[in-house]
């Protein structure tokens, strides 16, 4: 819980550079396919690395920047 939300917020100092230079298109694009390949990636890791946590926790945070890209995007 705490892992996601610190993504979150590292997400959010990062996003307001490029927020703005790659558009609000791009960015809510990147924010679906980031969201596919988390719950794809929550399937798959896991069995693949020897670590199953390790796997879960890589999953985690690209499902966690998706989550973040879409509350900014649509907040404005």
């Amino acid at each position: 819980m705490i892992f996601n939300f610190g993504i979150q917020l590292l997400v959010d100092l990062l996003s307001v550079g490029f927020g703005d230079k790659i558009g609000y298109r791009v960015s809510m694009v990147m924010a679906h396919v980031l969201s596919a390949d988390g719950l794809v990636l929550l399937t798959v890791l896991p069995e693949i690395l020897p670590i199953p946590f390790a796997g879960l926790l890589i999953a985690v945070m690209i499902y966690a920047v998706e989550g973040r890209l879409l509350a900014l995007r649509q907040s404005e």
